[in-house]
């Protein structure tokens, strides 16, 4: 048998050595490279500030709910870069998110809010930056605003039981914006307090209902909701102390679609003294309850 030469055991090599090459490019093919999407954060553009209007611009948009051409993406807690699988011309929507009832584990979407759209390049590898801005809804429904701005304001001293008031306060300090903030607190003596709202609230049922507050506090207290028809809340949601001004949306649908209890409603905020807390004190701004 005549031996093999070297130029034919090059060819053999070679073919095997092009076989597991194209055999992994088949098993491992090449990942495709993503572009990426950097939000920093969501703006709301609030048309008219006064409590006959639109309240507040202040707000806690913490999450955006992104699609790509009505494709959902995912949501992401703000600010964020994140990676899509997507080049070229492409429809980029933003839903804001909120925390509701300041839970982290409620993420949803806010109902009142508009979403952003833009048209944008995508390039694989590269990054583009959006600056979202949303505005309420023209069919949102302001029911109850209360800032504290005015001459009065809106909180009568509760039926239901209590040793203390809500006043407004203008120490600097003290306050969230503008002049004044509602305040009230707690010492041996005056161990109760609930306020309610002093107009009835014709909020209609199978609608989303929330309340936007400013708020701080040394202790927990509670909001919600009384029935025309009922002396007991028929929610109550209890909310940590804070040292620093927070924003909450609390979600008071589940009250106001309870079978059996109908409008007008009365919105309260309460609190009862920690014994833990020699000096209860909590001071609240911009509060507003909107449905559609």
């Amino acid at each position: 048998m005549k031996p093999i030469s070297k130029h034919i055991i090059y060819i053999i090599s070679l073919i095997i050595s092009l076989s597991i090459f194209y055999s992994c490019e088949i098993i491992n093919p090449a990942e495709p490279i993503p572009s990426y999407i950097r939000i920093e954060k969501i703006n709301l553009l609030v048309t008219d500030t006064s409590s006959s209007g639109q309240g507040t611009r202040s707000h806690k948009l913490t999450d955006a709910w992104v699609y790509i051409d009505d494709n959902p993406v995912g949501a992401f807690e703000l600010p964020v870069t994140f990676p899509v699988l997507y080049s070229g011309n492409h429809r980029i929507t933003v839903r804001a998110g909120i925390k509701m009832n300041g839970i982290s584990s409620t993420r949803t979407q806010y109902p009142f809010l508009t979403s952003f759209t833009q048209d944008a390049d995508l390039q694989s590898g590269g990054t583009i930056t959006l600056d979202p801005t949303v505005s309420y809804f023209s069919n949102t429904i302001f029911d109850w605003i209360e800032d504290f701005e005015g001459s009065g304001f809106k909180f009568l001293k509760s039926p239901h039981g209590t040793d203390t008031v809500i006043k407004t306060t203008t120490v600097s300090s003290e306050v969230f914006e503008g002049l004044k903030s509602g305040a009230t607190g707690l010492d041996g003596s005056h161990g109760l307090f609930e306020a309610v709202s002093s107009t009835a609230l014709n909020i209609p049922k199978n609608t989303p209902v929330f309340l936007e507050m400013n708020y701080r506090c040394n202790q927990e207290f509670a909001v919600g909701v009384y029935a025309s028809n009922s002396n007991s809340p028929l929610v109550s949601l209890y909310i940590n102390a804070t040292d620093d001004w927070n924003k909450i949306y609390v979600n008071l649908s589940d009250a106001v679609n309870t079978t059996g209890f109908n409008p007008p409603f009365t919105f309260f905020i309460g609190m009862a003294k920690d014994a833990n807390v020699a000096a209860p004190v909590l001071y609240i701004d911009n509060l507003k309850i909107l449905h559609l």
